[in-house]
């Protein structure tokens, strides 16, 4: 890798001492791009990483809580996002793309721990100068105390779920990212994890059979939704492409829609 870095740079010097054709500066600066990129891989994952988990609290089954996003970059336009998701996706960055407004910013990975958010920032900053750390804020999902008094058990396995999906999720990231597991051996964990959904939900579906409260309601439909997204990643894993993309996109995925299922409550 040095090798090739600095002869790029030996590229750009002589090429400065004559006037540079715009196709080749195309050229140099998409060689540049791409070994940055291949920095930003080797560095971005490793297994100096801690892995948090949940909080809880009273009728407030999930605390108010914050993760801290590796930030690729940020754009006006929807098509450049994916453009540039589409090339950190490859090298088994999440690519997730959140539209925040009128921009859409294009996250790698995400941490309950700034330190650890801070220290591969630190790592890939001078590779991808647009890189930074961006702040996910979530709210606790509130329940009615006569809810959660009538079957505290399922609602809190339920809402329970989501953390327990992205902290596996993420453990498998980063044992993938470390050599630690194979992605065979992902697959079986993430069927697992699959399994796990579908007996919670079906668990909390026969204690609320016939409940018309919209918490319940919300609470059933955003289960279906984390659901799917664990469908859709086993899908993805048995092509056998991108995996570790996936896997992060996918926790991101539950990530917003628990922000999302908290809004509705």
């Amino acid at each position: 890798m040095p090798n090739k870095y600095s002869y790029y740079e030996a590229y750009y010097v002589k090429a400065n001492k004559k006037k540079i054709r715009p196709f080749k500066m195309l050229v140099f600066l998409s060689a540049i791009f791409a070994v940055s990129l291949t920095i930003f891989v080797s560095v971005i994952f490793s297994d100096f990483l801690s892995i948090n988990v949940f909080s809880f609290s009273s009728t407030n089954l999930l605390s108010d809580t914050t993760y801290y996003a590796i930030e690729l970059g940020e754009y006006s336009s929807r098509e450049e996002a994916v453009s540039i998701s589409s090339l950190y996706k490859s090298s088994t960055a999440a690519g997730y793309i959140l539209k925040d407004g009128n921009m859409y910013r294009v996250l790698a990975s995400a941490y309950k721990s700034k330190k650890d958010a801070e220290n591969v920032l630190e790592k890939i900053i001078n590779n991808v100068s647009t890189a930074n750390i961006y702040e996910i804020n979530v709210t606790s999902v509130n329940f009615s105390r006569e809810i959660v008094k009538e079957n505290k058990a399922e609602i809190v396995n339920a809402v329970n779920l989501f953390s327990h999906c992205y902290n596996s999720l993420y453990e498998l990231s980063v044992k993938l990212d470390s050599g630690e597991i194979s992605e065979r051996e992902v697959l079986l964990e993430v069927e697992d994890l699959d399994k796990t959904c579908e007996d919670v939900v079906s668990n909390f579906k026969k204690s609320y059979k016939n409940s018309v409260e919209m918490e319940i309601v919300y609470t059933e439909i955003y289960l279906e939704k984390l659901t799917e997204s664990v469908d859709e990643l086993i899908e993805i894993l048995s092509t056998e492409q991108q995996v570790n993309s996936a896997i992060k996109e996918t926790y991101f995925k539950i990530i917003y829609s628990y922000i999302n299922f908290a809004k509705e409550l």
